[in-house]
C-alpha cells in the first residue's frame, strides 16, 4: 500500500510504517509541568533537541559519567570523534567525487566510516569512566577496528575496570561477496573478522548483536551512486537468530554461548535479571524453540519489518527459529507473527531514578566480627575494609581490582553510595593474604551455624529506566 506522504497521524492508520521512532524512556525526559517527573509535552518540547544529543566537549561527558555513577545507571556509549572521521573522508573520498557504494565500503574498511574516530573516542572515554567510576557499557564493538577490542581487554582485565560491550555480528557474517552484491543495503562488512571470533573467546564481547535499522528501498537505493548522502545501516531483526544458530552448527558459536551473550549477559547488566535473562521458578517464562537441522534462504518477500528487504539477501542458513515464547506466551510460530499486539510489556532495568545516592553509615556497614555462611564459595576470601580518610569505592575498587557495582553489591549499597571514615566494606573473591593493612578478615561460619540468610541492609533501589546513549 502506497500512503500519501502528506498524510497526518489523524488521518493514515499506517503512519508508523513510514516513520523512524526513537524510544526515550518518557520519566526521564524534560518535566514540562513541574511535578518532579517528565512528561510528553516535555518530550515535545524538545524535539529540536534530538540532533544535538552527541556530546563533543569532554567536560561535559565527564559530568554526565559522573550523574550517571551517582544514580547508579551504565553509561551505554556510541564512541566518535566525527572531526577525524569527516576531515578524512571528504579528503580522500567526497571532494575527489569518490561517492559510489564500493568507495563508501572502502573508505570502511579503511577506518575513516565508522573506524579509526570511534577507537580514538572510546581511548578518551574509557579514561573519563575511569576516573569517574562509572560502569561503561561500549557500543559497536567489531564496526570499530580492532584497536578497540585491545584497548577494552587492557581496560577490564589489566586495569579492572568495569565496563562491558556488545560486538556488531554484522563484521563477523557480513563477507565481502554479500557486501558486493547488496551495496548500499549494509554499512559494514567483516574485513577482519578473525578479531570478532577472539573477542567472544577472551570475554572482551560480554554481548552479541546484530542491528537494524528501519530504511526502506527508496531510502537507500539512490546509495549505489552516492552512499555517503543515503541513511546508513543494514537488517537484522529477523535474520539474527538463524545466522547465529548457522554459526552454531558451523562450529564457531556454542549455544552457551549464544543464551550467555544474547540474553544473560544484558539481563545482568542493565538490571533485569533474573525477571529475563534466566530460565528458573520466578522468572518470566521467555524462550526461544529452535530447529537446529531447518534450512532456508534470506529473501526480501520474507521480511516482515517496515524495511521489505534484507541484506543479506540469498545467503543459506541451518538453524532456525519455529517458536518464540514471551512469558508463556506463543508470539511467533513458523516465521510467522502470532502474538496480539499491545502484548509487550516494558521491563523496567534497577536504577536509583532520581533519589541522590544515600551515604553508607557505620550502623548498616558490615560489622566488626562479620562473617559467611558455611558452603559459600567465597568463604575465606573475602575481607572487610576499613574506609579511611579520602577514600572512595573508584579508590577501594582499584585498590582491590575489583569493579565498583561488584563491591557496591556485595555491601547492598549504591555504586554513587558516598563512603565515611571507619565504615567497613566487604571485599568479595579477595583472599585473606591480599587484603590491605586497613582491613578485618572474614571468618567462615560452621555448617553447624547456618541460618536463613539475613535480610539486607538497605531496601533494593528503586526501579525506572535503564541506559544513557
Amino acid at each position: 500500500m502506497k500512503r500519501n506522504k502528506n498524510s497526518t497521524l489523524s488521518n493514515d492508520p499506517l503512519w508508523y510504517k513510514d516513520a523512524i521512532i526513537y524510544q526515550i524512556h518518557i520519566k526521564s525526559f524534560f518535566d514540562a509541568n513541574n511535578d518532579g517527573i517528565g512528561d510528553f509535552p516535555g518530550l515535545l518540547a524538545k524535539l529540536d533537541y534530538i540532533s544535538e544529543l552527541g556530546v563533543l566537549d569532554h567536560g561535559i561527558l565527564y559530568e554526565l559519567y559522573e550523574a550517571t555513577r551517582d544514580v547508579g545507571l551504565v553509561a551505554s556509549v556510541h564512541h566518535d570523534d566525527p572531526e577525524w572521521c569527516k576531515r578524512l573522508t571528504f579528503r580522500d573520498y567526497i571532494d575527489k567525487g569518490r561517492n559510489d557504494a564500493m568507495s563508501y565500503q572502502e573508505s570502511f574498511s579503511k577506518g575513516y566510516m565508522y573506524g579509526h574516530g570511534m577507537v580514538a573516542g572510546l581511548a578518551s572515554s574509557l579514561y573519563y569512566a575511569r576516573v569517574a567510576g562509572v560502569r561503561l557499557h561500549v557500543l559497536h564493538l567489531g564496526v570499530m577496528p580492532p584497536g578497540a577490542n585491545e584497548m577494552i581487554r587492557h581496560a577490564k582485565f589489566e586495569l579492572g575496570q568495569d565496563v562491558t560491550s556488545e560486538l556488531e555480528l554484522g563484521t563477523l557474517f557480513m563477507t565481502k561477496e554479500q557486501m558486493e552484491k547488496v551495496g548500499p543495503y549494509t554499512y559494514n562488512w567483516g574485513y577482519a573478522p578473525e578479531h570478532g571470533w577472539k573477542a567472544i573467546e577472551n570475554g572482551v564481547a560480554d554481548f552479541i548483536v546484530l542491528e537494524h535499522a528501519p530504511h526502506t528501498r527508496e531510502d537507500v537505493e539512490p546509495g549505489w551512486k552516492d552512499m555517503f548522502s543515503v541513511p546508513l545501516g543494514m537488517t537484522g531483526a529477523q535474520e539474527f537468530i538463524p545466522l547465529m544458530i548457522n554459526a552454531v552448527n558451523e562450529g564457531k558459536l556454542t549455544l552457551n554461548q549464544v543464551a550467555q551473550k544474547a540474553a544473560e549477559a544484558p539481563a545482568r547488566t542493565f538490571g533485569i535479571y533474573p525477571k529475563k535473562g534466566v530460565i528458573q521458578v520466578g522468572s518470566d517464562a521467555d524462550f526461544t524453540i529452535l530447529d537446529m537441522t531447518r534450512e532456508g534462504e534470506f529473501r526480501h518477500e520474507d521480511m516482515l519489518t517496515k524495511s521489505a528487504h534484507t541484506s543479506w539477501v540469498g545467503m543459506r542458513t541451518k538453524g532456525a527459529a519455529t517458536y518464540g515464547i514471551v512469558r508463556g506466551t506463543v508470539v511467533m510460530q513458523d516465521g510467522k507473527v502470532v502474538g496480539a499486539p499491545g502484548y509487550g510489556k516494558f521491563t523496567p532495568g534497577t536504577a536509583a531514578a532520581t533519589a541522590p545516592a544515600p551515604a553508607l553509615r557505620p550502623s548498616i556497614a558490615a560489622p566488626k566480627s562479620a562473617s559467611v555462611p558455611a558452603g559459600n564459595p567465597s568463604a575465606g576470601h573475602q575481607g572487610v575494609h576499613v574506609v579511611a580518610a579520602g577514600e572512595t569505592l573508584t579508590k577501594i575498587s582499584r585498590l582491590y581490582g575489583k569493579p565498583i557495582h561488584e563491591i557496591a553489591k556485595a555491601n547492598n549499597i549504591l555504586a554513587g553510595a558516598k563512603l565515611n571514615v571507619g565504615d567497613r566494606l566487604v571485599i568479595p573473591g579477595v583472599r585473606t593474604s591480599a587484603l590491605k593493612p586497613n582491613a578485618i578478615p572474614i571468618k567462615p561460619v560452621p555448617a553447624v551455624a547456618q541460618a536463613k540468610p539475613a535480610p539486607p541492609r538497605h531496601p533494593p533501589p528503586a526501579t525506572t529506566g535503564n541506559t544513557l546513549r
